[in-house]
């Protein structure tokens, strides 16, 4: 149920730094100049209405991204309380 219910909604995006690629370049730049939404269908930005947001990373792209998705009115959830966006813990120090 929920994986179909998922795929319909759910989009990958995947960005590198270095390498050449399609979306090479600083998530945090892509996120503000809309360049991550680049060839997707939809809305060309982070919209709390309608995104949710899962970050796994650096505690420096973490903090930054954090503050961009701020700054667009997402608020950080846990699992205790859900919301816009959440940081992946395990593996941060």
């Amino acid at each position: 149920l929920v994986e179909e219910e998922a795929a319909a909604k759910f989009r990958y995006i995947p960005t590198v730094t270095r390498e050449p690629f399609e979306r090479q370049a600083r998530i945090t730049t892509m996120m503000e100049d809309g360049g991550l939404f680049a060839g997707v269908d939809g809305e060309p930005k982070l919209d709390p209405a309608t995104d949710r947001v899962m970050m796994c990373g650096s505690m420096d792209m973490i903090r930054d991204c954090s503050a961009i998705l701020e700054k667009l009115g997402f608020e950080e959830g846990s699992n205790a309380k859900p919301a816009d966006f959440v940081i992946e813990k395990a593996f941060v120090g």
